[in-house]
This record gives C-alpha cells, sequence and structure tokens, in this order.
C-alpha cells in the first residue's frame, strides 16, 4: 500500500496519461544518468532522444555559459543580447532543440508560411511537435538556468503570446512566423 500522498499522485498521473497518448513517466534516481541524475521510464524513444540531447547540450554549452551571461548582464551592456546567445541559439537550432514549446497542432498552422525554406530549417522551426507532458519534461531540464529558455526559444513571453494566439483560433501570418523564427 502507498502512502496517502504518493497514492494521490499516482492518481494525478494516471489521469493525466489517460486524457494524453503519453505514458506515464516513472522517474527514478539515477547517479549514472548524467546531469540531473535521473533515469525516465515510460517516455517514447523521440522525447527520451531529445531529453538526452538537451540534457548533453545543457551540459557542454549553457551551463558554462553562465558566467559569461551574468557578467554581460552586470556590465554596461547589458540591455543587449551577448554574442555568446546568439551563437547557443544557432547551436541549438542545428542541434534540433528549436522551439521545443511548439505543437503539433500550431506547427502545422504554421506551415505554409515557412514551406519555401529548405527542409532542415523548416523541421528546426516548426518544433518536434510535443504535447504538455513530454514537454514538461523537457522544462524540467531548462529550467535548471535562467538563460536556457532563451538559448532554446522557449521562453516568455513568446511561448505563451503564441500558445495564447493559438487557443483564440488565430490564423498565423507571416508576422507570426517572424517570432517563429526569431523571437528572441
Amino acid at each position: 500500500m502507498h502512502a496517502p500522498n504518493l497514492q494521490a499522485a499516482l492518481e494525478i498521473i494516471s489521469t493525466a496519461a489517460e486524457k494524453s497518448d503519453a505514458v506515464p513517466a516513472i522517474i527514478m534516481r539515477d547517479n549514472s544518468a548524467g546531469c540531473g541524475g535521473f533515469h525516465i521510464d515510460g517516455l517514447s524513444p523521440r522525447v527520451r532522444t531529445l531529453r538526452s540531447k538537451l540534457l548533453r547540450f545543457m551540459e557542454e554549452h549553457v551551463l558554462p555559459s553562465e558566467a559569461a551571461f551574468e557578467e554581460h548582464a552586470s556590465g554596461p551592456m547589458r540591455w543587449t543580447i551577448p554574442p555568446l546567445m546568439e551563437q547557443l541559439k544557432d547551436k541549438a537550432k542545428r542541434a534540433g532543440l528549436w522551439n521545443l514549446w511548439l505543437p503539433a497542432s500550431l506547427a502545422a498552422l504554421l506551415e505554409p508560411l515557412v514551406s519555401g525554406l529548405g527542409e532542415a530549417e523548416r523541421v528546426s522551426l516548426l518544433g518536434p511537435g510535443l504535447n504538455n507532458l513530454e514537454y514538461a519534461h523537457l522544462c524540467e531540464i531548462t529550467g535548471r538556468s535562467p538563460w536556457a529558455p532563451e538559448v532554446f526559444n522557449c521562453g516568455a513571453p513568446d511561448t505563451g503570446n503564441m500558445e495564447v494566439r493559438h487557443e483564440t483560433h488565430f490564423q498565423p501570418s507571416s508576422a507570426q512566423a517572424g517570432e517563429i523564427q526569431h523571437s528572441c
């Protein structure tokens, strides 16, 4: 028998899974799992791959850059975008870690606006098409750095603005495509 709080948590996960096509994740401490030290069972192979790529990118690029970002933010050029940020954004795009927040339903609406681009750029801009449960596992990782959401184009206010527009059945224009391509 589970403790009452654990039982309640399992019921919430079960209910969420019934409303989603995703399998509920079981999170277990694993010191060999790299950054964060968690091994997650129940994620789709696609999300596992993205999670691994994201962890590696955070370890290799974002976390080591935090001191430089802090220094820039404290200096006289604090109101400018650090060149390092732009470099990491380009790397994130090339790594397929751009616009992780963008759900498939919104990407489908934006597809005609980016149809003239090359395949790799189009796929990068439209993101992997995750549902909220899948994206939550990646947010847990990007939330470890105040700079990471901008690196992956997953930061406020842009993602929230696009989600609100999507939920109110907006029809995207070429101006919104610009937000998707380079919002920060």
